[in-house]
């Protein structure tokens, strides 16, 4: 609903220059263009910012919402998207976007020229790390450092004493790992040289063995 009694500077200055005459209606636009702390419910304290609160305790504090989720914080770009929070139930903080628009959590520079986003959530509560269109529930582009257990449904993945055990049912199972190379995707050069030693001697064996049997049969 608009507000008839906000005016601008200007307007206000006009009624309060020299030599002017302020009448009543006037002072009221005066006291109405202002800010006021009882009936506006904005409080300034100690250098801090209280909306709702007369006693802020952080540098800007907002306490109130009457709607049914008690939306404490609406920021919208005025067209395009909205970012909420609000106290739905007891205990419960509620941060995200209206539906349809997806929640980003990402980094700025320091002038704020532009967004890398870092973690996204998609209309469909899709969430994406290191990804904007997350394909699944959970859609991770990158590597995943599991300190303890990973949990696959029922099935428990896990390590104990450096082997990987997997446990589903009350049963455990071992999982066969392999040792390749020494973690050396390629043999030493002392064993290809060896081979390529080998089989030269063999081409010379087979070599010399043909040769004499030719000389035997031309006899």
């Amino acid at each position: 609903m608009e507000q008839d009694n906000l005016k601008g500077r200007e307007y206000l200055k006009s009624k309060f220059r020299d030599g002017d005459r302020p009448n009543e209606v006037d002072f009221s636009d005066l006291i109405d263009g202002c800010i006021n702390q009882k009936s506006d419910r904005i409080y300034a304290l100690d250098g801090k910012i209280g909306i709702g609160t007369e006693k802020p305790k952080a540098p800007l504090e907002v306490k109130g919402g009457r709607r049914k989720t008690r939306q404490t914080l609406l920021v919208s770009d005025g067209t395009n998207s909205s970012f909420r929070i609000a106290h739905p139930d007891a205990g419960k903080v509620g941060l995200g976007a209206n539906t349809g628009e997806v929640l980003s959590f990402g980094t700025f520079p320091e002038d704020g020229s532009e967004f890398t986003s870092r973690i996204s959530m998609d209309a469909q509560g899709k969430l994406g790390i290191g990804t904007d269109a997350p394909s699944q529930l959970l859609d991770v582009r990158g590597s995943v450092n599991v300190k303890e257990s990973l949990f696959l449904g029922t099935a428990e993945l896990f390590f104990q004493k450096g082997e990987l055990l997997l446990t589903n049912d009350g049963r455990c199972y071992r999982i066969l790992m392999e040792e390749l190379h020494h973690h050396q995707p390629h043999p030493p050069r002392r064993k290809t040289l060896l081979w390529i030693l080998i089989i030269i001697g063999c081409l010379l064996v087979i070599g010399v063995g043909i040769l004499i049997y030719l000389l035997l049969t031309n006899k």
